[in-house]
């Protein structure tokens, strides 16, 4: 089954607010993805490809932080899809 974003994708600010390096971004999702693997997050033009850092369950849906940040906003309702672990 593939997971649904619930929530619009926001960066996070990790250690400050005006250095965008810093920042990862945070996805809310309808389904649990293993640490460590890979993402499709959209779809068409717009798809991106992330991996995955944590993701914890917030019930009744997943908080999940992304160790590789995305160039665009994602919007509510849109796709992701898990590739899973990538070879070195």
């Amino acid at each position: 089954m593939t997971a649904r974003l619930v929530s619009d994708v926001h960066p996070f600010p990790e250690e400050t607010e005006t250095d965008p390096r810093h920042h990862t971004w945070i996805l809310t999702i309808t389904e649990p993805v293993p640490v460590g693997w890979w993402i499709n997050v959209g779809s068409g033009h717009n798809t991106e490809v992330a991996q995955v850092d944590a993701c914890d369950r917030a019930a009744p849906y997943y908080v999940c932080r992304l160790a590789t940040r995305i160039a665009n906003a994602h919007a509510a309702g849109e796709a992701v899809t898990v590739i899973g672990e990538l070879p070195d």
